[in-house]
């Protein structure tokens, strides 16, 4: 599996935001690599709490 680092912005240790042009936004487990749609302009806070 090829990971492209440049295009996920690391937060902490654990999770990531990624970003495509003309995607939905995802925030990424940079320990799994499962990737989780981002809700409208919901925090990490607010999708950690909610998964």
């Amino acid at each position: 599996m090829m990971t492209r680092y440049n295009t996920i912005h690391k937060i902490n240790d654990t999770w990531g935001s990624y970003e495509e042009k003309g995607k939905t936004p995802q925030w990424v487990n940079l320990k799994t690599g499962e990737h989780y749609d981002q809700k409208n302009k919901e925090t990490l806070t607010d999708f950690l709490n909610h998964k």
